[in-house]
């Protein structure tokens, strides 16, 4: 049986990486596990968040063989390299995990959405315009929901100035266009903040459910209980 193992001093590079990427290593664990390219070898196994691992395999050759998940352009990438100290594939399997761990999943915030929320916006409107009295309850819902943001997330002073501008964006074109389109923009708005927040879709859920108490009487809706 070989023992292709890692030393502890080549595992403490790969905790150099994880670092410089600010990744957090209590979220990464190490196991011994069978070569796939060698039928008699032990290897060092990787396993970080969200399914990641890094394989240090060997070929047949001997040659280091790196296998890793997520890749900088694929899921699973093999790579090989002549020497320990070449080994920069663990530096771009760190960039590529911080990369996929900070994208949020726009999919998934679209499926957050409520039934509710979806009947809202698809809602067929009496009126084109809003009137008077619709866009003073606009002005009234963009500000809940500002404040809804603003006490239930930790927001820098960056995304808070973001969030101001959407809202006045969406406050600014109450008038000027029809409901209906009102509603597809406010929809893009929402979407956009949710991304520029990075929130998990569970939290886009309640945004979205918060909307709908906010927006409905002026959107033409009535709120579906939960």
């Amino acid at each position: 049986m070989e023992d292709f193992r890692l030393l502890t001093s080549q595992k403490n590079k790969v905790l150099q990486a994880i670092v410089a990427e600010g990744l957090n290593p209590g979220s990464f664990r190490w196991v011994d596990v069978r070569s796939q390219a060698r039928r008699y070898a032990d290897i060092s196994r990787l396993e970080g968040p969200e399914g990641s691992f890094f394989n240090f395999d060997r070929d047949p050759q001997s040659f280091f063989l790196a296998e890793y998940s997520p890749g900088l352009d694929q899921r699973v990438t093999k790579k090989t390299g002549y020497e320990w100290n070449n080994f920069r594939y663990v530096n771009e399997w760190a960039a590529a995990l911080k990369r996929e761990l900070e994208t949020p999943d726009l999919w998934a915030l679209v499926e957050a959405q409520p039934k509710d929320f979806q009947a809202l916006i698809e809602t067929q409107s009496e009126s084109d315009r809003f009137t008077a009295a619709e866009l003073e309850e606009v002005k009234r819902g963009l500000e809940e929901i500002k404040e809804f943001l603003f006490t239930t997330e930790q927001v820098s002073g960056a995304q808070r100035a973001m969030i101001e501008l959407r809202l006045k964006y969406l406050l600014d074109a109450a008038p000027r266009v029809g409901r209906v389109d009102w509603k597809n923009i406010a929809f893009s708005t929402f979407v956009s903040i949710l991304l520029q927040l990075a929130l998990p879709p569970s939290t886009a859920g309640e945004l979205f459910r918060f909307v709908v108490v906010a927006l409905r009487h002026v959107l033409g809706g009535q709120a579906l209980l939960p």
